[in-house]
């Protein structure tokens, strides 16, 4: 068995203190060490270990993973790549709309009470979120010209039926790898 990566075993740590929000997801007190897994508590295990197992071939492959700070379209967390360009990451889980009449009336109103204006705009409409048990791993946004002569750059992984993100793994190493040359100063 491998050793869990620091920034893995510290999420795992903090997310004992997040709380959920009405849809069910955890909300994480993102932070630089702290991966931004905004997941149900059921998805959390798979989350952590999707992290790991990218972590684990992003190192073997000469990468770095360092925590990050806040800044301009960026949250604190973590992030992996070459010298000085590293590619923040974060994992989602995705939510699905489900009736009301599916869900008790009571409990929604009550853990919705601090979200009201939200609440009461999915309550008209007869809805409400829940997680949907699909995960999705998004890598920031980049405008310049993509290697390769590809159309443009892939920030968005999802699991998809019959190939979920653990089988992705690999998409996602090239498009950080892409993402750690310095083609980023190249203007377009």
């Amino acid at each position: 068995m491998t050793e869990v990566h620091p920034v893995v075993e510290a999420t795992r740590l903090a997310a004992g203190g997040w709380h959920r929000t009405p849809d069910g997801r955890l909300v994480p007190h993102v932070q630089p060490g702290i991966l931004d897994v905004r997941v149900s508590p059921g998805e959390l295990e798979r989350a952590l270990n999707l992290a790991q197992a990218l972590i684990q071939q992003c190192v073997s492959g000469g990468m770095t993973v360092a925590s990050v700070e806040r800044g301009l379209k960026q949250r604190p967390g973590v992030a992996i790549g070459r010298g000085p360009h590293l590619t923040p990451i974060a994992i989602k889980e995705i939510r699905r709309l489900v009736p009301l009449i599916e869900v008790d009336s009571r409990t929604w109103r009550e853990d919705t009470r601090l979200w009201w204006l939200e609440a009461e705009a999915f309550e008209a409409r007869g809805i409400v979120p829940r997680p949907s048990g699909r995960l999705r791993l998004l890598l920031p946004r980049r405008y310049v010209r993509p290697p390769r002569q590809e159309r443009g750059w892939r920030f968005s992984f999802t699991d998809q039926t019959g190939r979920p993100l653990e089988m992705q793994v690999g998409e996602v190493v090239s498009a950080i790898e892409d993402r750690s040359s310095p083609i980023d100063e190249e203007v377009a």
